[in-house]
């Protein structure tokens, strides 16, 4: 496997600059026949797009493999475990990594699924472009990094629409909007929706690439996270925040997906200079 990686230089750097979202990494990597690349556990949080220029792989996701051929493209969420296998020589990714303080909001906004694949011609340009500049001390030209990612974002959805699965998106909506009522469960939604369990598990699995459980389960903790790193609450009003009636089953939810309890997290992320 060969990998080519493009840093932007330390937050610490642009001080005087706030920004919303900022692109962290950009590079690309080509694998040969029978890889097998495991991503190391993250220490930092960031979202991170992949798009397939050409060859065939998979990248697997909780424990869930996702074909990926020429102009599909992947999105993972922050300190997501995941591995690649290539299926051919020269499959090829380019990647991009992106944090900042409304990371979270801007992403989920675009309600895109975890793959797409892009009508749009693949955007050499773009990447490159941003790989070439990524690095630079120019403040006006680390602001325009963020537009360039939104035109990677408008590009990888190109006509994508939730139209296709229509139960997937009214679902989806339903999901995030109840995210902080404890009584949110598959039954439920599928309660609200006049559908059988089955029947909606099958429209999500279509639309987002997960189950409404599973899916349930990514966004409190997402939510958790989310809370634990820019928030003052304390655990017990996160918990009720991220739909759990009782402080105990929250830490022990948030332990199970993170390894750490939500005050280990939080202590850590205080203790963590940023990059």
């Amino acid at each position: 496997m060969h990998e080519k990686k493009y840093a932007r230089r330390s937050l610490v750097d642009y001080e005087s600059i706030r920004l919303p979202v900022y692109i962290r990494e950009v590079g690309y990597k080509t694998y040969d026949d029978g890889d097998i690349q495991d991503a190391p556990p993250q220490r930092h949080s960031f979202f991170e797009m992949l798009w397939c220029s050409k060859g065939v792989g998979e990248i697997h996701l909780y424990k869930e493999p996702f074909l990926i051929n020429s102009n599909d493209v992947f999105f993972y969420f922050p300190k997501e475990r995941h591995y690649f296998v290539s299926l051919s020589d020269g499959w090829q990714l380019y990647w991009l990594t992106f944090d900042g303080p409304a990371a979270y909001s801007f992403f989920t906004a675009y309600q895109y699924p975890r793959k797409i694949h892009s009508k749009a011609e693949f955007p050499y340009q773009c990447f490159e472009e941003i790989m070439n500049t990524i690095g630079s001390d120019d403040p006006l030209i680390f602001r325009g990094m963020l537009s360039k990612l939104c035109n990677l974002l408008a590009l990888a959805g190109a006509d994508f629409s939730y139209e296709s699965n229509y139960l997937a998106r009214v679902g989806h909506q339903l999901l995030l909007k109840n995210i902080s009522n404890p009584l949110l469960t598959v039954n439920y939604l599928a309660q609200r929706l006049h559908v059988h369990r089955t029947t909606l598990e099958a429209a999500f699995k279509s639309g987002i690439g997960f189950t409404p459980g599973s899916e349930i389960k990514h966004r409190r903790n997402l939510l958790a996270q989310e809370l634990l790193r820019h928030t003052h609450l304390t655990i017990n009003e996160i918990s009720q925040r991220c739909g759990f009636n009782d402080t105990s089953s929250f830490c022990r939810f948030f332990q199970k997906h993170n390894k750490v309890s939500p005050l280990q997290y939080r202590k850590t992320l205080l203790n963590t200079p940023q990059q």
